[in-house]
């Protein structure tokens, strides 16, 4: 099956359209930018570029995998809402793949990048303001712990209470700390993932793998957006946090 993927969550902005079955997963176009701000204008025109590049056309895609959080909120929010509307449009399966999967999946699934069966590994992104979204999983990417938020100290408690393999952007900030507190040689290795971001083309495997969800793909949040209308507004949107 066809499935187009894309994530617009983080720092970058990544789609990918991928020939997929339970077993396997072959990349038919892929691109990948680094990008800070305006998610929302680049999506649709990199989503026409990788299906013009894989000679398909969005009739040919048959389910759809999107990153939905943890991660800046409009980034979530444009990911999410474009991922909705091409499913309704389609009639076809939007797949909800969180932001930590699927930096532990580029660890876990990306060639040459295998965990040890016997070894966890942990996604660690920077969400800036002195806390990091966390989570653990098993080499087949069971999740070990729900998905939190937790300052620099928690994280390293956690990491040490094991063999562990680390992805993810908070990586510099994880290895500066511990090497201030000379407790770095208590993890058995810390890697700098190559692309410590989400990749289309890897986490759209995971959507080829799971049965058809029951209910459209929504957000994961993890805190509030820093960015709140005035207390009182009726528009003000309820969040998980």
């Amino acid at each position: 099956m066809k499935i187009l993927a894309f994530d617009t969550c983080l720092q970058g902005c990544s789609v990918a359209l991928v020939e997929a079955d339970a077993n396997t997963a072959h990349p038919l176009a892929h691109i990948t930018l680094p990008l800070e701000r305006g998610h929302a204008e680049i999506l649709v025109p990199m989503i026409r570029d990788v299906l013009n590049t894989a000679g398909a056309a969005i009739a040919d895609v048959e389910r759809i995998a999107v990153t939905n959080g943890p991660g800046t909120f409009t980034g979530v929010r444009i990911g999410v809402a474009v991922a909705r509307a091409l499913a309704l449009a389609r009639d076809i399966p939007a797949f909800g793949v969180s932001t930590l999967e699927a930096i532990a999946a580029n660890m876990v699934l990306a060639a040459g990048a295998r965990a040890t069966p016997d070894t966890p590994v942990a996604a660690v992104i920077d969400a800036r303001r002195e806390a990091f979204y966390f989570q653990m999983f098993d080499a087949a990417l069971t999740p070990l712990c729900e998905p939190g938020i937790a300052a620099i100290g928690e994280v390293i408690a956690r990491l040490e209470r094991g063999r562990v393999r680390v992805a993810g952007s908070g990586i510099p900030a994880l290895a500066a700390a511990m090497k201030e507190t000379s407790r770095i040689e208590r993890i058995e290795r810390i890697e700098m993932m190559p692309a410590p971001l989400p990749d289309a083309a890897v986490f759209a495997a995971l959507a080829a793998r799971r049965p058809v969800p029951a209910s459209p793909v929504s957000a994961l949040y993890l805190r509030p957006p820093d960015a709140k209308l005035p207390a009182g507004d009726a528009r003000v949107e309820r969040q998980r946090t």
